[in-house]
């Protein structure tokens, strides 16, 4: 009987990177002098996000939209190696009249 050699494998988990630190997120709509539109009209925002240092790698981000404080959407954000910061635009519609609130969390 011949015996091969012998061949030692090391499994280990695979390297989390933790995802960026968020320090700021700076929220504006587009377009709009007074914010005041028509109903059903478009209304860009862009939320600007800010990282405490540079990106350690490519990520994605979870962005949550809330109007008047009820959660309304939830949109996924890619984020490039090396970055300090990322923009986001968005368009929401309203279709009654009336005052609303927009909030974004970022996570």
């Amino acid at each position: 009987m011949v015996k091969s050699n012998i061949v030692t494998i090391v499994v280990k988990a695979p390297l989390k990177i933790p995802k960026p630190s968020v320090s700021k997120v700076e929220l504006r709509v587009d377009g709009v002098t007074y914010k005041e539109v028509k109903v059903n009209e478009p209304v860009s925002l862009t939320a600007k996000i800010y990282f405490t240092t540079a990106t350690p790698s490519s990520t994605t981000l979870t962005m949550d939209i809330y109007i008047n404080g009820v959660k309304y959407d939830t949109y996924t954000i890619s984020v490039k190696e090396g970055v300090t910061s990322t923009t986001y635009r968005f368009t929401l519609k309203f279709s009654k009249e009336g005052t609303y609130k927009i909030q974004v969390d970022v996570y």
